[in-house]
């Protein structure tokens, strides 16, 4: 049975037994419901309150106890809590004797004769409901947000303490209560801090410490350096690519600046403290300036954190020339923040939000918040941001990785144009399969290689590449001969529109035929040809494409799920790896080059998702991330596309190769300039003379001359007076970190399937 949306629920005071916890909430469970995790993120919303499950069992009621610090075993007042529930919804009556489960333990308790009042009850959101909810609210703020973020000014982000805590730094709460342990005003800093009092308990703090001693914890707890492998990951790796002007933060650590510096777009100047000066110039000239409100971890001068900090920079009567309250009514009104990592619950920014909503109501401003499973609480908490003037993106209660979600989602609509919405849901990420069922199907996928000679000195290599493969870290590069016979090769395909058309015997580079055809009759024409040779009946996947497309379920049946998304680039313009991948039910992102052919958005690339969506990429920097659950499909020349609003085109000439090389790696999507900088790659039928895969092999090859790519190559007679020039590449590809496996296609991948069912690689 699917899991209800809603569910009743009752908070009260109730009893005073239970002190120093002063509230109740008790909600009533249907008897199938049994997510044990949400009764605790419900429970830890609730903060000081006990929470009560009661769900009915046989011959009664079950009542599970959670409170912020986990399940608590019952007592007495449960009872009475739970009874008053059940009598006010009739469940039972006053008096009356009902049987109770305690963690198993069944007892029959007769009910008081005069329960309390409780009052009528409030909705509560399961994950369902309020994932519903979420997702119909966000629509169209991320809609609004997105308009923001095309604009020309764009956002402001204002980041607080909350962004900096998955690189290992602790929030306010958790740095006052831990300098506060091996002193006397423990227990009286912990009270602060409760009632939300941090600008006090610094300022009792500092005063016992003593300045020195308070700035020295400051500065051990903000000032390191962040891991670089860090950096590259999580919510704040995004916030370079969603603005191009000023940031604001609260923090004292440097996060933000190892952030930006990281992702090669560092600030202009780092301003600390109130200085009118570079921070009027920051907001009204839209430089990349991180201002630094509250001050740095290494000078105490301009910080801002005791009470007496705080009154001193935020009070409006000041003499001083310009106080971060001054300063705050500027930044706050030039454009809409986007508000990260910063509760707005209690602190001066809403003080300050508050006013300016009250003098300028059309000004509105954006965060991403935790929302509330509580109806209640929902409500309270919606009505005090619309206050602030404040629009909000919601993430369920602990799902703080959502943020990160709803950043990159950001950054893809402000960086793509949608050409088609979403066709269907999102394939699920698949799961670990059962292994003799992974290799049947592997097999099954690729019988054609299961017999026939293998090349048998291939094995170090193929130990090599298999420990890619199962690490996650091997690209598969496919070129005309791939198809084995099932598609014209190269010279075969150019060969066939030599003759189409009757251009003249040109010497030279191949690729001059097509240039010809297209000076003559027109690029339409010649896409046209090109299609119709693709699209002949004997032209379908072959043993490559097969055993490919049965590698992610053979990797999760052998308990590596995180290297089962595949990751192919194709120079080819037909749908064999496509088709292959559909085949098995495998779900694929696909990369497509607009190149060549196309007029609108000549040299950018379009994106398929899983679901059915497509969108062009105007900003490939910004393009940083899938769902890496899903294998990725790169057509890096074009070519075929079936049921598609995706620019259909092919980079075919001469002219068309050397545009494409001379845009490498700038236009290539950040996503697939980090899986060529991560990953080995493995040319398969490929000739890798064309430009474009020239520049691709230099991109990825590796700083020292190390091997860490391969391409499998049939070399040629020794008496043919090819072998000297084949010799010659093969040294000048190993120069790029690239061997040449000198052995025939098909009998490469008959040892490759072989080794991969045998072996554990």
């Amino acid at each position: 049975m699917d899991e209800p949306t809603e569910l009743l629920a009752w908070t009260f005071e109730w009893p005073p037994s239970l002190a120093p916890i002063s509230r109740v909430t008790a909600l009533l469970l249907p008897a199938n419901f049994s997510n044990e995790e949400w009764m605790l993120r419900l429970a830890a919303e609730e903060k000081d309150a006990r929470t009560l499950y009661i769900q009915p069992v046989a011959e009664g009621f079950s009542l599970t106890v959670f409170t912020s610090e986990g399940r608590q075993a019952q007592v007495t007042a449960d009872v009475d809590a739970a009874a008053a529930v059940l009598i006010q919804e009739r469940l039972a009556h006053p008096g009356e004797e009902v049987g109770f489960d305690f963690a198993g333990e069944k007892k029959r308790i007769a009910l008081p004769p005069q329960p309390i009042e409780l009052g009528p009850p409030y909705s509560v959101w399961t994950d369902a409901g309020l994932g519903e909810y979420i997702g119909e609210h966000n629509r169209d703020v991320l809609r609004r947000l997105e308009r923001q973020l095309r604009s020309p000014l764009g956002v402001i982000p204002f980041v607080g303490a909350g962004m900096s805590k998955p690189y290992g730094f602790p929030e306010w709460r958790q740095f006052l209560i831990g300098i506060a342990q091996d002193t006397t005003l423990r227990h009286e800093i912990v009270s602060l801090i409760d009632a939300g009092d941090y600008e006090e308990a610094a300022e009792q703090l500092q005063g016992h410490l003593g300045d020195d001693e308070f700035q020295l914890k400051i500065a051990d707890a903000f000032e390191r350096t962040v891991d670089r492998g860090q950096l590259d990951a999580g919510a704040l790796s995004y916030l370079p690519f969603l603005v191009h002007g000023p940031v604001i933060t609260t923090n004292f650590d440097q996060v933000l600046e190892q952030v930006f510096l990281a992702a090669e777009r560092p600030f202009e100047d780092v301003v600390v403290g109130p200085s009118p000066d570079k921070t009027v110039a920051a907001i009204h000239q839209n430089r990349r300036v991180l201002l630094k409100i509250h001050g740095d971890a290494e000078d105490r001068t301009f910080r801002v954190f005791t009470e007496r900090e705080y009154r001193k920079e935020y009070d409006p009567a000041s003499p001083r020339e310009a106080t971060l309250s001054s300063l705050a009514w500027l930044s706050f009104t030039n454009r809409p923040l986007l508000f990260l990592g910063s509760s707005l619950e209690h602190d001066r920014t809403v003080e300050i939000l508050e006013a300016i909503h009250d003098r300028l109501r059309g000004l509105r401003h954006y965060a991403i918040l935790a929302s509330h499973f509580s109806s209640r609480r929902r409500t309270q908490r919606e009505k005090r941001l619309r206050e602030m003037g404040v629009s909000t993106l919601w993430f369920a209660p602990g799902e703080f990785g959502q943020i990160e979600r709803l950043l990159r989602d950001l950054v893809e609509r402000s960086s793509t144009e949608l050409l088609s919405p979403p066709t269907r849901k999102m394939p699920p990420t698949p799961v670990s399969e059962e292994p003799k069922a992974g290799l049947r199907r592997f097999n099954e996928a690729a019988q054609s290689a299961t017999t026939g000679a293998i090349d048998r000195n291939l094995g170090s290599t193929m130990d090599f590449i298999g420990r890619e493969l199962g690490g996650g870290r091997l690209a598969f590069f496919l070129g005309a001969a791939a198809a084995l016979g099932g598609g014209p090769l190269g010279n075969q395909f150019y060969d066939m529109l030599a003759v189409k058309f009757g251009a003249p015997q040109l010497t030279g580079d191949r690729t001059a035929i097509a240039a010809f055809i297209e000076s003559r009759r027109g690029e339409q024409a010649l896409w046209q040809e090109v299609r119709a040779i693709m699209a002949q009946p004997e032209t379908v996947p072959g043993m490559v494409h097969h055993v490919l497309a049965a590698l992610p379920g053979l990797l999760r049946a052998r308990h590596r799920p995180a290297a089962a998304p595949l990751w192919v680039l194709t120079t080819n313009y037909d749908t064999f790896m496509e088709d292959a991948l559909d085949t098995v039910g495998e779900p694929y992102y696909m990369l497509y080059y607009m190149g060549g052919l196309a007029a609108k958005h000549d040299g950018l690339f379009a994106v398929r998702s899983p679901d059915g969506a497509e969108y062009v990429i105007e900003q490939p920097d910004h393009f940083r991330m899938l769902n890496e659950a899903h294998s990725m499909v790169v057509k890096l020349n074009g070519g075929m596309l079936r049921d598609s609003q995706i620019e259909e085109s092919v980079v075919i000439s001469t002219g068309h190769f050397e545009r494409l090389a001379a845009r490498i790696p700038d236009a290539l999507p950040a996503v697939l300039r980090r899986a060529l900088r991560e990953r080995s790659l493995l040319f398969l039928g490929h000739g890798l003379r064309e430009p474009d895969v020239d520049k691709i092999i230099r991109f990825a090859a590796p700083d020292r001359g190390t091997i860490k790519s391969w391409a499998v190559q049939r070399p040629p007679p020794e008496v043919s007076a090819l072998q000297q020039e084949f010799e010659e590449r093969a040294v000048y590809l190993r120069g790029l970190g690239l061997e040449v496996i000198r052995t025939d296609l098909e009998r490469f991948m008959r040892g490759f399937h072989q080794h991969l069912s045998q072996s554990r690689f």
